[in-house]
């Protein structure tokens, strides 16, 4: 009976041929659409068609890909990129003086509630 449940419940020893790459596409995948990639993976790794530990670690390094890309885009992006441009976009400068203020003065509340609702 034991060899039986543990049968069902094993990973399969043989993995496809292109194995390899699929951890490299899940983390690429993960970097442009993040949570559906990650259950995604989860889903591969739990039915044995992926490695549990290396989609983890797939799934951890595309979100550090995408988290340092959001924030180059926001270092690099300055206020007076804005400020210069804005105008054709109809943006007023009151408007984002307004914007960058409350932004510092609620950042941990935007934070909380950023990582909570994702």
């Amino acid at each position: 009976m034991s060899t039986v449940l543990h049968s069902l419940y094993s990973i399969p020893g043989q993995t496809a041929p292109w194995a390899g790459w699929a951890y490299i596409l899940l983390a690429i995948l993960v970097t442009v659409e993040g949570p559906v990639t990650t259950l995604a993976g989860a889903v591969a790794a739990s039915t044995g068609y992926l490695n549990p530990v290396l989609v983890f670690g797939a799934a951890a390094i595309g979100n550090l890909i995408a988290d340092t890309l959001w924030y180059s885009l926001g270092y690099l992006g300055k206020i007076e990129w804005l400020l210069r441009y804005g105008g054709k976009l109809g943006i007023k400068e009151a408007t984002l003086t307004r914007l960058q203020t409350d932004v510092h003065d609620h950042i941990r509340k935007i934070l909380f509630i950023a990582k909570l609702t994702l």
